[in-house]
């Protein structure tokens, strides 16, 4: 009996063996053959149907499937280093656009007058100096305080 049980234990290790093996060749390397069946497919769609448009559109397929492998290791790349993905960074820059309002209020006048702004801005008002020169008028006027 003990060599009946020694038998089926080494039917288990050997079956577990056979797993393993089967999980190292093809679930491990899964990018490898996803990479290895499209090709194989784009080849023999190449020597099958023999025409320039079918090349090119094998090739934007296969330009394309290359985009998408490079987002999506991007995308696992900021996920393990904590950083916000690539929708939330497009949403967060949406989310900084500047915004019309209708109650900004710009004025602009000659060298000696002053700037008034209400809102969110910026202004930068360039004037020719007497000089021929292009300053900003704070420089021209000599009195900073009133642009800044």
């Amino acid at each position: 009996m003990s060599a009946l049980r020694r038998l089926g234990v080494e039917a288990k290790k050997r079956v577990w063996w056979l797993l393993a093996l089967c999980r190292w060749f093809l679930l491990d390397p899964l990018l490898f053959w996803l990479t290895a069946f499209v090709l194989g497919i784009a080849v023999i769609a190449a020597i099958w149907l023999r025409s320039e448009p079918a090349f090119r559109w094998i090739g934007l397929c296969l330009q394309v499937l290359g985009i998408l492998t490079v987002v999506y290791n991007i995308r696992d790349t900021r996920e393990r280093f904590d950083r916000p993905g690539l929708l939330a960074l497009a949403a967060q820059w949406l989310g900084r656009r500047p915004r019309f309002s209708s109650s900004a209020t710009i004025g602009l006048g000659g060298i000696g007058s002053r700037v008034s702004v209400v809102g969110r801005g910026a202004v930068r008002y360039l004037a020719q100096c007497g000089f021929g020169c292009r300053r900003s008028a704070a420089r021209c006027s000599g009195k900073e305080s009133d642009y800044g």
